[in-house]
Parts: structure tokens; C-alpha cells; sequence
């Protein structure tokens, strides 16, 4: 199972503000975010001082149509 240090549900800005500050600080993050269409969940995963950020978009079936790993340096 993987932990998280926080959920994040939405990514206004609030939601976006405090994720990008606890990223700076290590924290692994669970985000998740609809625009009404689609969900997007962002996971940044920390193992060993090295993120692996993925973006996911759901469909309203919760079928993943997109996945793309992002780069965090």
C-alpha cells in the first residue's frame, strides 16, 4: 500500500499552493482535481529523495485515458 503524507482534493489555490509548498519540503501527495468532465490525480511519490510524479485523467467510468510521468527536479 502506499502512504501518503497528505490528500489533497482540489487544486484551486489553495489546493495548488499548498502542494507545491510541501513538495519543497518532501512530503508525498496525493492531489486529486475535476473540472466537472474529467478527474485528474496528480501522486508525487518520494523514495530515497527522488520523485515520481504521475498525472492521471479518468473518465466519468474511472477508466484511465491518459497517464503521463512528469519529471520533478
Amino acid at each position: 500500500m502506499k502512504k501518503y503524507d497528505y490528500l489533497i482534493v482540489g487544486a484551486g489555490l489553495f489546493g495548488a499552493v499548498f502542494a507545491h509548498e510541501m513538495t519543497k519540503e518532501g512530503s508525498a501527495l496525493y492531489v486529486c482535481h475535476s473540472d466537472g468532465e474529467f478527474l485528474y490525480v496528480i501522486e508525487d511519490i518520494y523514495h530515497n529523495k527522488i520523485c515520481n510524479t504521475v498525472l492521471r485523467k479518468y473518465d466519468k467510468n474511472m477508466k484511465v485515458i491518459k497517464e503521463i510521468n512528469l519529471d520533478s527536479d
